[in-house]
């Protein structure tokens, strides 16, 4: 079965605001001192609790699997977004 992309944009942009909701988490608790990506996982986990995506017909997340899986790549690469914008605005501060 070949996988129609089409198919997959309604998910992708759902991805994308959820990837988006988890950097903004991260900033914030970059703010009070600590990133931990597995507290933003489960700020996203929380997030996509009622998500239940379907392509071609068929549900793609399941709650104790996928969901919790797509939650912590998200939460990573939103972690690691957030400590790059920081460490930036560092070495700006120290070289501006």
């Amino acid at each position: 079965m070949a996988i129609n992309v089409s198919s997959l944009l309604p998910v992708l942009m759902k991805l994308r605001g959820f990837l988006e909701a988890g950097y903004t988490h991260a900033l914030t608790l970059q703010a009070m001192g600590n990133v931990d990506p597995d507290i933003v996982a489960m700020f996203l986990q929380d997030k996509m609790d009622s998500w239940d995506p379907l392509v071609a017909g068929v549900h793609v997340l399941d709650d104790d699997g996928t969901k919790q899986a797509a939650a912590r790549f998200l939460a990573g690469i939103g972690a690691n977004l957030a400590n790059a914008a920081e460490a930036a605005t560092r070495h700006e501060r120290s070289h501006g």
